[in-house]
């Protein structure tokens, strides 16, 4: 009987996650040789800028409600940061509309980043829950977005930069999208996009690949 559960309920790993984490949902992935299924738990629209933020919305009432129905010491999956990124909203719709003398955009980046980590940690340490948090993937430029290409390129890698720094220090595993999907000139690769702005499935063969040796 124990043999029969084992392949018939696989262990799950929950993503949490804006739009991002239904790219993965029912996908089978290794991680330490066991084999979970991936369960998304979406929180559509959501930003790294809303679990940042100082003032309790529904992005973290969400979050929270979604850890509810998480068992204790499961692996969970975080997509946030992409719609931050993007650029008509989010990282560069808040620099652009201030002084720019005023609003430095790194201290922008560094503050979202290190914000939005540390709330997902205080609300998951109890539970003994194992983080893996996704980096944002290089992006494809639209015609339309050449003018900010640039900048858009700027926010993305020091997004990523910050996010990982921030992990390391906090001992959290950081899945470097990034870095697996752009090319020479940091933008992307194509190689593992379901459309212009999500990955798809076939980026669950980088992930392993990345966890293979880790515990």
């Amino acid at each position: 009987t124990k043999n029969i559960n084992n392949k018939t309920n696989l262990k799950t790993i929950y993503h949490i996650g804006d739009s991002h984490c239904l790219s993965f949902v029912n996908q089978k992935i290794k991680l330490n040789n066991k084999i979970y299924k991936i369960l998304p738990k979406l929180i559509s629209g959501a930003k790294a800028w809303h679990f940042a933020n100082n003032e309790m919305n529904l992005s973290k009432k969400l979050f929270i409600n979604h850890l509810k129905n998480i068992e204790d010491g499961s692996k969970v999956f975080l997509s946030f940061g992409e719609i931050d990124c993007r650029p008509d909203e989010g990282i560069i719709s808040a620099y652009l509309k201030n002084d720019l003398s005023k609003k430095n955009l790194i201290d922008i980046i560094q503050k979202t980043t290190k914000n939005y980590v540390e709330f997902c940690c205080e609300h998951t340490k109890a539970r003994n829950v194992i983080l893996y948090i996704f980096g944002v993937h290089a992006p494809i430029i639209n015609k339309e977005d050449t003018k900010k290409a640039d900048l858009l390129k700027q926010i993305i890698k020091k997004f990523n930069l910050y996010l990982k720094k921030i992990c390391d220090e906090k001992g959290l595993n950081f899945i470097d999208a990034f870095e697996h999907t752009r090319n020479n000139n940091f933008i992307s690769n194509k190689k593992y996009m379901l459309d212009n702005c999500h990955l798809n499935f076939k980026f669950i063969k980088v992930i392993e690949k990345i966890y293979s040796t880790s515990s």
